[in-house]
Parts: C-alpha cells; sequence; structure tokens
C-alpha cells in the first residue's frame, strides 16, 4: 500500500504519461489537417484510427489517476487538491503544474479538432461541388455521344 507522499508521485507520473499520450493526439489532429488539404482521405483515417488508441490509452490513465486521488482525498479527508498543505507536501505543486499543463494542451486539442472539422465541411462542400460539376459533365458528354451517334447514323445511311 502507498503512502501519501508515494501517492502523490504516483499521480504526477500518471499525469506526465497523460501529457505525452495529449501530446501525440495532438500531432496526429495536425496531421490530419495536413492530410485534409491534400485531400488524402487513407492517411487522414489512419491518423484517426491512431488518435482512438491514444485516446484509449488517456482513458486508462484517467481511470488510474481517479482511483488514486480519491484515496488520496480519503487519506487527508479532503475534497480537492487545493487543501494539501504544500509546504509539508511540496511534490502536490508540481502534480498541479502537470494537470494545468494538460488543461492547456485539452484546450488547444479542442480548437485543432474543430478547426479541423471546419476544414472538412468545407472540403466536404468543395468536393461535392466538384463530384456534381464532374456528374454534369458526364452527362453533357453522353448527350454528346447521342448527336455523335446520330450524325454517324445519318452519314452510314446515305
Amino acid at each position: 500500500m502507498l503512502d501519501s507522499f508515494e501517492k502523490i508521485e504516483k499521480l504526477i507520473e500518471l499525469s506526465k504519461e497523460k501529457k505525452k499520450v495529449m501530446e501525440n493526439i495532438l500531432g496526429t489532429i495536425r496531421l490530419q489537417k495536413r492530410f485534409i488539404e491534400l485531400e488524402n482521405i487513407d492517411a487522414f483515417l489512419k491518423q484517426d484510427e491512431l488518435r482512438q488508441k491514444y485516446i484509449k490509452r488517456i482513458e486508462e490513465l484517467d481511470y488510474k489517476f481517479c482511483t488514486l486521488f480519491n484515496k488520496l482525498k480519503s487519506d487527508f479527508n479532503i475534497d480537492s487538491i487545493e487543501k494539501i498543505d504544500i509546504n509539508k507536501y511540496s511534490r502536490v505543486k508540481n502534480l498541479k503544474e502537470v494537470v494545468c499543463q494538460i488543461l492547456k494542451l485539452e484546450q488547444e486539442i479542442k480548437t485543432k479538432e474543430f478547426e479541423n472539422i471546419q476544414l472538412l465541411k468545407e472540403n466536404n462542400n468543395y468536393l461535392s461541388n466538384k463530384f456534381k460539376f464532374m456528374k454534369q459533365g458526364k452527362k453533357v458528354v453522353e448527350k454528346y455521344n447521342v448527336y455523335k451517334n446520330l450524325s454517324k447514323d445519318k452519314k452510314s445511311t446515305k
């Protein structure tokens, strides 16, 4: 069984690992933006699969963190990390710093994901319009071929 100091250290370790995984997620989101711009859907989807694996890992880390954090709160009989004496448990300050960095990363991830969604919508509209023009062009070609065939028929009947 871990004492309070060890629990704090373990929470810091879990938080640092989560931060690294979130940085990886941010990297995949940035790559996805590039693949959207290049209209490379296969590469985009591969990055999305990777991002999903990272998200699963974060869920595992969050579960471990919450379980341990609840034990720590119970040890101190508190409801918030703010109530832990930083003078006695100086590493709590490090934990708070890492958690703050995670929250900033989370916000940046949300912003980048939103940008990608908007880009996908724009790209989808562009591709939809492009597809419509292609269909219209195909219809024109088909109609031309009908006239072309008619003119061949007229020539062969002469």
